[in-house]
């Protein structure tokens, strides 16, 4: 069982008593048995608060939003449901020739659907340049080089090829540095909200749904994610998971966080197997011209 220092014990539990919300979480912790190392994180985040806030009168404590006997449970945000369709749109009329207008229907629903690949003009110097190239290795194909000696083509071609390889040295160093950073936040934000007090929600799938939905959806959110060393950006972060919190449950938010960890996960293995793609997509094309 975790311990804590008598006197200072006698102080938070007073001041929990008094609507201090950090020594509420202290004393949930010991509630809890939590770990002797989180009480002391907690108990250590309690006594950073400016001696002017770290007692609060009992006449002007600030009352929790959810009383313990009455939480209202957030309502079930059913995610992936179909809209739907207006009767108007689907029945039949009575002139079969009739074109009916469901524009605006058709447009939510094919939101996000289709992409639209980016045009990109070619000036006529920089298309005769292409066919030039093209003539060229046309050209000099794998007939072409069988006229060079085996051995030198075979340690020109491992030779180029380890040196583009190694040109994405500094590419899988920044994803594997993105992917900690990241990790790291998670972390950090879990432990946080871990730490917030109760608020008797129990996790629903919904609702967890929701939460992550809205959370990957801020971009000034997700855009400060990451930088967890930056205090005005985990302070946004965690405003927004408090938000979150007040909405969907501390156990919905928890829920979404812990499957930005799986998704964090997936971006380092994709960003990593496109590396891979295009060094074994040009081994492949110096191997077929020069072995």
């Amino acid at each position: 069982m975790a311990f804590v220092d008598n006197n200072k014990f006698k102080e938070i539990l007073e001041a929990s008593r008094g609507g201090n919300e950090k020594a509420k979480m202290v004393m949930q912790g010991l509630r809890n048995q939590s770990s002797q190392e989180d009480i002391d994180r907690l108990v250590l985040d309690y006594y950073q608060i400016p001696a002017s806030t770290a007692e609060v009168e009992p006449e002007t404590a600030i009352e929790p939003v959810l009383e313990s006997e009455g939480i209202e449970q957030p309502q079930d945000v059913t995610m992936g449901q179909v809209n739907e369709i207006p009767t108007e749109f689907v029945s039949e009329t009575e002139n079969a020739g009739e074109v009916v207008d469901i524009t605006e229907l058709l447009k939510g629903e094919m939101d996000g659907l289709v992409d639209k690949d980016e045009y990109t003009s070619v000036s006529f110097s920089d298309f005769l340049k292409n066919k030039q190239r093209d003539s060229m290795r046309a050209i000099k194909n794998a007939d072409y080089f069988k006229a060079f000696d085996m051995n030198g083509r075979h340690n020109y071609a491992d030779n180029i090829i380890n040196e583009y390889r190694d040109s994405f040295s500094g590419s899988l160093r920044d994803i594997e540095r993105g992917h900690n950073d990241n990790d790291m936040s998670l972390s950090l934000y879990t432990q946080k909200m871990n730490d917030s007090l109760d608020d008797g929600v129990e996790f629903n799938t919904d609702a967890a749904k929701g939460a992550y939905t809205d959370l990957i959806g801020d971009e000034s959110v997700m855009s400060s994610f990451g930088r967890h060393w930056d205090n005005n950006d985990v302070e946004s972060v965690l405003t927004a998971l408090n938000g979150l919190s007040g909405q969907y449950g501390k156990a919905n938010v928890i829920a979404a966080l812990n499957l930005l960890k799986g998704d964090n996960d997936a971006h380092r293995d994709y960003l990593n197997n496109m590396v891979d793609t295009n060094i074994g997509k040009y081994t492949k094309s110096v191997n077929t011209l020069l072995r």
